[in-house]
């Protein structure tokens, strides 16, 4: 079973679920549309953090976002601290701030310098995580992925030449597999 979010309006279904679905796993997780996404983050996260902690919380448990499903994700996990998420992570094209190479949907997301502020300060430094963005990404600034990284003992980070957002089915399909299986 994996916990999966989907980015705003992404559906559970979608592509990157149906790639998780055929190499063999069950998805629980979250569509941020409709009730939920008028929801305040606050509420939010907390739904998200109860269902981590509630059925997702061990070594052998694995979480995927794909855009701002990933930054919720990586919000929750802050909430969750001081207790270190104990299984795998994987990011792909995440939201993780503000975007400096263009902006993103015209908004800034909330709580948009948290998850740098939190590497910076080492409290990241247990995560198990791997993060796949663009170098074209409107929504995942390559540039602080890297900064993120950096501060960051377990982070593996791959950014894609001239990738943008909506990394390619293929990529995405390959990343999975090896995440997964």
């Amino acid at each position: 079973m994996i916990y999966f979010l989907p980015g705003r309006r992404g559906r559970l279904n979608g592509v990157l679920g149906q790639q998780i679905k055929e190499l063999g796993f069950d998805i629980i997780g979250r569509e941020i549309i409709d009730d939920f996404e008028i929801y305040p983050i606050k509420k939010q996260l907390d739904i998200i953090c109860n269902d981590i902690k509630a059925n997702f919380w061990g070594t052998e448990h694995k979480l995927i976002g794909r855009s701002y499903g990933g930054y919720l994700i990586m919000h929750s996990l802050i909430e969750l601290l001081p207790e270190p998420y104990p299984g795998e992570l994987l990011l792909l094209s995440p939201v993780l701030g503000k975007s400096s190479n263009l902006v993103f949907y015209g908004s800034r997301p909330p709580r948009a310098k948290k998850i740098l502020e939190y590497a910076k300060l080492g409290k990241l430094n247990e995560l198990n995580i791997q993060i796949h963005t663009g170098d074209k990404d409107i929504g995942c600034d390559y540039k602080l992925a890297q900064e993120i990284c950096s501060y960051m003992t377990n982070c593996k980070l791959q950014i894609l030449k001239d990738a943008t957002h909506y990394l390619s089915k293929d990529y995405t399909y390959k990343v999975l597999k090896e995440f997964l299986i």
